[in-house]
């Protein structure tokens, strides 16, 4: 019997870390500070075609973009019935944006992430947060690239 035991409670905590095992581990934030609006014409675009065009991708790619006063945009995007959410701010500007984590909901964000050369012979810390933080925000990167191939 206690061999019984023994093989359901072994069976017991290896079933119980199957989810721990399948946990991903937090990566160093990806921001995108300057990018380029490269239109199929070569034309640059205005601050308000560059702003109009961020919309509607993020938008198309299942983002909420809210419009601050400064001209700033945050994009949220909210999953699992508002169990996790991510914010990012983009910063619109003639010919191109910037793209920067703003905050997050159950993301496991923190700062205490991975040492990276500052530039200067130092070395700063690089926030980490889930991987899908990343994924989500190069996808929305990529689909305002798309959009502006349109203007």
């Amino acid at each position: 019997m206690k061999t019984f035991a023994s093989i359901l409670f072994v069976s017991f905590v290896s079933f119980a870390s199957i989810p721990a095992a399948f946990a991903r581990a937090p990566e160093p934030i990806v921001d995108y500070p300057a990018v380029e609006a490269v239109t199929l014409s070569g034309k640059a675009l205005s601050v308000g075609e560059v702003t109009q065009a961020i919309q509607e991708a993020a938008k198309a790619a299942g983002w909420a973009v809210t419009k601050q006063e400064n001209g700033k945009l945050i994009a949220r995007r909210t999953w699992k019935n508002g169990k996790h959410s991510i914010f990012s701010e983009i910063t619109p500007n003639k010919g191109g944006y910037s793209l920067v984590y703003k905050h997050s909901v159950n993301m496991g964000y923190t700062e205490d992430g991975s040492w990276s050369s500052s530039g200067e012979g130092g070395y700063v810390r690089i926030p980490s947060i889930h991987p899908f933080y990343n994924r989500y925000v190069r996808d929305l990167n990529e689909a305002i690239r798309n959009e502006f191939l349109n203007h």
